[in-house]
């Protein structure tokens, strides 16, 4: 599937749980190629998080997720969908970066933005939750490391 068909095909998911749009939706990750994603492309896996913030795809948001990771400069992208709509699957990406000792992209510390994501009364409760439970985790995962 050429690139350009990648975002599209993500953008046209209005189920996650439609067994027809699950199959498209596994053959548009399958077809993704990390080191070839374009920014659009990038938006398009983090529009779908945000479409469906408690669901997970039968794990398929999953494999976005490595994909995502995979990938390079996609974290400005990231920033922006957390500030959008915080879920389980941007939220977990800030905190593997803040694991791996990047607390700041740019200018934002990723600290900040969790903690933001935990009291955004437009996220469902779960999402809240889910940045709280990050921030426990994390605990003082504070670091002078930044990526710029």
């Amino acid at each position: 599937m050429p690139q350009s068909k990648i975002s599209r095909c993500l953008d046209s998911i209005t189920s996650v749980h439609d067994v027809g749009q699950l199959s498209l939706l596994e053959d548009c990750v399958k077809s993704i190629d990390s080191f070839e994603l374009k920014d659009f492309e990038c938006r398009a896996i983090f529009g779908l998080f945000e479409r469906f913030p408690e669901d997970d795809a039968y794990g398929v948001f999953f494999a976005l997720l490595h994909k995502l990771e995979a990938s390079q400069n996609y974290e400005e992208e990231l920033i922006a969908s957390v500030e959008k709509m915080p879920n389980e699957f941007n939220l977990e990406m800030i905190a593997r970066m803040i694991r791996g000792g990047i607390v700041t992209y740019q200018s934002v510390n990723l600290n900040s933005l969790i903690e933001q994501a935990a009291s955004n009364l437009t996220a469902p409760e779960s999402s809240r939750q889910y940045a709280q439970d990050s921030l426990v985790s994390l605990g003082a995962s504070r670091s002078d490391t930044h990526l710029s």
